[in-house]
């Protein structure tokens, strides 16, 4: 039902600004809101703090498959190691208790959710005994020192923080490591690049969910299509024969042994790396009615302000 005359779609870049405004009147509704002003915000009685999608959100670590030595499918799995999850999750929220340390590829809590062959991306051990084992295996895989670019926005405070604890994990694992930083914009025109080596990139870190992720056919990033694949460009002929034998699957039991071929393949050619599920709230002023929990986006039919 539409209950009101229009909706205005305002860009406000800076996190601060956002909230400010929230807190003023001048806007209402904060799809994502400042993680690290969510006590101030919380504090205030004219403002709601909540998910609107509650089932939570995939952290999306990105691959370049074509750029070396992240051709190379043993390096891309030595880099399970460095991917530190629960300090990612501290970083992100600040709170460990509002995400959750998952190796599914097609998201945790989902139909299709499964952790097979991410025990080294899920593993408790200490920081420093798996960095340690990152070290070794990247040696193993024959990996020189080449420099590894990371693409870093830092108007996006998820993306920026994880890409700071993984950064450091991998410096402290001896790895070569070239952060970039720009705004999402740019990172969003340089992830077309196929340049090699250090004119190009390696990693990037992005999010979906939690609607995408659960579908094995549907979910951007699992593609390995090759040059029709998503930025990364995996090609793996194996992942997409199991995905699309996912779709054709009648039998329920039979889909779900495929969606757990489809994460073992998916983690053995490392397509891509979750680096955790965030419940990330939004913020709106509380004479707004009638939001809606939708997956995956925000929709303001059914909305009234009072």
């Amino acid at each position: 039902r539409v209950r009101v005359e229009r909706v205005e779609w305002l860009t406000l870049p800076d996190p601060t600004t956002q909230a400010a405004a929230l807190q003023r009147g001048e806007i209402d509704f904060i799809e994502t809101a400042p993680l690290d002003l969510l006590p101030v915000l919380r504090r205030n009685r004219d403002i709601v703090v909540r998910p609107v999608w509650p089932t939570g959100t995939q952290g999306i670590l990105r691959l370049n498959h074509l750029n070396p030595p992240f051709d190379n499918p043993a390096i891309r799995r030595a880099i399970q190691h460095f991917v530190l999850q629960p300090d990612m999750i501290q970083a992100v929220l600040g709170d460990p208790a509002q995400g959750q340390v998952c190796g599914a590829l097609l998201i945790c809590g989902s139909p299709n959710g499964s952790e097979h062959g991410a025990e080294a991306l899920t593993s408790r051990d200490p920081a420093e005994v798996r960095i340690r084992r990152g070290r070794e295996a990247l040696a193993a895989a024959g990996y020189r020192g080449e420099p590894v670019v990371i693409l870093q926005p830092t108007d996006q405070v998820p993306a920026t923080a994880s890409t700071m604890v993984f950064a450091d994990a991998l410096r402290r694992g001896g790895v070569n490591v070239d952060v970039q930083t720009m705004d999402w914009a740019t990172l969003v025109a340089r992830r077309g690049s196929r340049e090699p080596g250090a004119r190009g990139w390696h990693t990037f870190m992005t999010a979906g969910g939690p609607m995408g992720p659960s579908n094995a056919a549907f979910h951007i990033p699992m593609s390995a299509a090759c040059e029709r694949a998503w930025f990364g460009w995996p090609c793996d002929a194996e992942l997409e024969r199991l995905r699309a034998a996912w779709v054709r699957e009648t039998d329920p039991a039979r889909a779900r042994q495929i969606a757990e071929d489809i994460q073992r393949r998916g983690m053995e050619i490392t397509v891509y790396l979750p680096y955790g599920q965030f419940i990330l709230p939004a913020a709106w002023r509380s004479n707004l009615d009638g939001l809606l929990s939708v997956p995956e986006t925000v929709v303001f039919w059914n909305v009234a302000k009072r």
